[in-house]
């Protein structure tokens, strides 16, 4: 079902966003049980174990997340209240930005990026 979240009359019940938390933690668990039937590679978490031509020290996990979250960042995913990058940095969106209506918290004071990264 797709909703214009903008429009408040539009915003979905709590039991409706109970039932997206859940499906989505279940997305969550599932993908890190996949994930976890691949070898460990340290060399890709570890800094300074990949020589990079543009000079990039650190591990190509940082580097990688880097560069996608750059581009993401063009498209504007980064202006979402709901959205947070790893990294800092980031190049302005290249386009125009968008409104977004008040949310119920300060959406940094759930950012756990920091600690999944580390």
């Amino acid at each position: 079902m797709s909703r214009n979240l903008l429009i408040l009359a539009a915003a979905p019940k709590l039991s409706e966003l109970r039932d997206t938390l859940v499906r989505l933690e279940d997305t969550i668990i599932f993908a890190l049980i996949e994930r976890s039937q691949f070898k460990h590679n340290s060399k890709i978490y570890t800094a300074n174990e990949m020589r990079f031509r543009d000079g990039y020290t650190g591990s190509f996990l940082s580097w990688f997340l880097k560069e996608v979250e750059s581009v993401h960042a063009k498209v504007r995913r980064y202006q979402s209240p709901d959205e947070y990058p790893f990294t800092d940095n980031l190049p302005d969106p290249v386009l125009p930005p968008l409104e977004y209506p008040p949310v119920l918290v300060d959406p940094q004071s759930i950012n756990i990026n920091d600690e999944i990264f580390n």
